[in-house]
């Protein structure tokens, strides 16, 4: 391990991908749906990613939103390089990329380095050593604007607590080994499964295994390194980041999971009861925890959060922009929720979903729906945090900041170029003007953008030809009921079976949002 790296995995790079939450529209609306007030979002916002990887989400969220500022900070050089040059492929000329650990971040910050409306850190917070937290907590401190939002994503305790064993020991058995972190993490990985295989059930039976097997099965080693040999790994009660983080001078005011700033939705009566009891709001939010099982925190800080009137949290919710991602008529009214499954109520969210269908709609337009408006009682805070939380709507900035459509087709054109000969197992999103953010998409999704922008047609059989080839070039094959398809004609007829239906459901969407 190199010593610069502080114990964190640095001669590997991590695996990426795209990260919703971390959309400054969605991080906002989070905020006033759990009835506080950041300062409002200006136009022209500066946004800051800490250890930002290859700088995937921060390129889309640039594409898509123009008149910002994005700077990505990462101290993995080979992050960094694949950052810059996704934004050059892609002509960004307003994301910049910076090669600094937080520690040196915070001791000696680039001179030209602007305050900002948002810091965001994904995942990281828990896997880096405590020096490197309070490093973290003085940029904040010294670099978010008043009023501004700080999002972090953690693993987290105590949901973590029957993962921490098996963790432990990928560490250990990763020691017997040299040479890079994903040889050492396949050779720990195959002792632990060798173990569970002789019944030894405190891995066999571990939930985490299951989860770390599925990775190991698809040859993902890169990620399970990164997730799993970092020196400091470390999940943390949500009492002690937000106690780290009080340095910041900022408080907790929601989760970026939408469903779960519901106390209905998330703990039983008498969960509830219970936790009404509880004064203090850190305590009272570290024991809804243990209510139930949660891996994984995303928490949204804001310094100087100001708590809302019933009457202005309507208000403000009333404007927020809501865009359907899904066809029409493949919505769903069950939504996951950490106690289950509720149904959305047919009276309200028929007629709300219909109107999205025509096009992104402002909360309060859909309320003003006669059926909705006369019929329901349902109110902005619910409107928002269903609808958005259920997956298929997308919370978008107003339609004045909405990015033009051009401006984003040149980075989509070197995400799909990408996707030829890099890591297919990684969704990574398209950037979409009208989401102000992106849309997930998987490889042969990103293939097929290649197809279209290239001059193939846009039919089932030459789509089929076109994604075919490059996904059995690299080993792998198309699945069907969880098994390869083996059968050249079975594949080429479950291909086309696709294609068709890409074209009919998924490639109206991308219109829509103007990916394309």
């Amino acid at each position: 391990m190199q010593s610069w790296s502080g114990g964190y995995v640095a001669d590997v790079e991590y695996t990426g991908g795209y990260h919703s939450e971390l959309s400054p529209s969605l991080l906002h609306a989070a905020a006033l749906l759990n009835g506080f007030e950041p300062a409002p979002l200006p136009e022209k916002y500066t946004y800051c990613e800490l250890g930002c990887g290859a700088g995937h989400t921060l390129c889309v969220l640039a594409a898509t939103n123009p008149q910002a500022e994005f700077y990505g900070v990462d101290f993995l050089p080979g992050h960094v390089v694949a950052g810059r040059q996704l934004a050059e492929d892609g002509g960004l000329a307003n994301v910049h990329f910076i090669e600094n650990s937080f520690q040196e971040l915070a001791e000696d910050p680039p001179a030209d380095l602007p305050q900002f409306d948002v810091i965001a850190l994904h995942g990281v917070y828990s896997w880096v050593s405590e020096e490197n937290r309070r490093a973290i907590a003085r940029f904040i401190r010294s670099h978010l604007k008043t009023g501004g939002v700080a999002y972090v994503s953690y693993n987290c305790l105590p949901g973590w607590t029957l993962g921490i064993p098996l963790q432990r020991m990928l560490l250990e058995f990763s020691r017997l080994h040299h040479g890079r972190s994903d040889f050492r993490i396949r050779h720990a990985f195959d002792l632990v499964n060798r173990l569970a295989q002789t019944d030894a059930s405190i891995i066999r039976d571990n939930p985490s295994f299951k989860m770390i097997k599925n990775h190991a099965d698809r040859d993902m080693f890169n990620y399970l390194a990164h997730e799993y040999i970092n020196e400091h790994w470390h999940p943390m009660y949500f009492a002690d980041v937000a106690a780290e983080l009080a340095d910041a001078k900022v408080r907790f005011v929601a989760s970026a999971g939408l469903v779960e700033n519901f106390q209905d939705l998330t703990v039983t009566e008498e969960q509830a009861a219970i936790l009404d009891e509880i004064e203090d709001p850190i305590l009272r939010e570290t024991v809804r925890d243990y209510c139930y099982i949660k891996k994984f925190r995303r928490d949204i800080f804001v310094r100087g959060a100001r708590k809302l009137s019933r009457g202005r949290q309507e208000e403000l919710l009333r404007r927020v922009r809501l865009c359907l991602v899904v066809p029409g008529d493949k919505v769903s009214r069950t939504v996951k929720v950490p106690k289950g499954d509720a149904t959305l109520g047919e009276r309200a969210y028929v007629p709300m979903f219909e109107a999205l269908a025509d096009g992104p709609r402002e909360v309060g337009e859909l309320l003003q729906i006669p059926a909705v408006r006369d019929d329901t009682d349902v109110q902005a805070p619910e409107a928002v945090g269903m609808l958005a939380g259920s997956g298929q709507v997308v919370i978008t900035p107003p339609k004045h900041q909405l990015a033009d459509n051009t401006a984003v087709q040149r980075l989509n054109r070197a995400i799909a170029e990408r996707s030829w000969y890099h890591d297919t197992r990684v969704r990574e999103a398209l950037a979409a003007p009208q989401l102000g953010a992106g849309l997930s998409t998987d490889i042969v999704e990103r293939l097929l953008y290649l197809a279209l922008t290239t001059g193939v047609a846009a039919e089932p059989e030459p789509l089929a030809s076109f994604v075919i080839e490059p996904v059995l070039a690299r080993g792998e094959d198309f699945m069907e009921d969880g098994e390869p398809i083996k059968d050249d004609e079975k594949r080429r007829t479950h291909v086309i079976e696709k294609m068709n239906e890409f074209l009919t459901l998924r490639l109206p969407i991308w219109k829509r949002l103007e990916i394309m």
